[in-house]
C-alpha cells in the first residue's frame, strides 16, 4: 500500500512537470485520485481476504474520488470532505 500511495504523488511530479494546469495538478488530482487508486487497491485486498466490510469501505472511498473527479477542480475538495464524512459517519 505504501508503494501505490508513493506512485500516486510520483504522477503528481511528472504531471507538475509536464506542465498541466495548477488547477488539475492542486486541485482536482489530489482531491481525487488517492482515494480512487488506493480505495479500489484495498476493496480488492479486502475481497481476497474475505473482509467484505472493509472492501465495502474501499468502493465507497474510491466512489466519493469519482464524485470528486466529476465534480470539477473548484469543488472537489468539498466533495471529498462531505464525502468521506459520510463513509466515516
Amino acid at each position: 500500500m505504501a508503494v501505490v500511495w508513493v506512485g500516486v504523488f510520483v504522477v503528481m511530479g511528472v504531471l507538475i512537470g509536464a506542465g498541466v494546469r495548477d488547477s488539475i495538478v492542486y486541485g482536482l488530482y489530489p482531491a481525487s485520485a488517492p482515494l480512487i487508486v488506493v480505495g479500489l487497491i484495498w476493496a480488492v485486498v479486502m475481497a481476497v481476504r474475505a473482509d467484505w466490510r472493509a472492501c465495502g469501505s474501499g468502493i465507497e472511498a474510491a466512489a466519493v474520488g469519482a464524485v470528486a473527479l466529476a465534480a470539477g477542480p473548484a469543488s472537489a475538495w468539498l466533495v471529498v470532505g462531505v464525502g468521506l464524512c459520510v463513509v466515516l459517519l
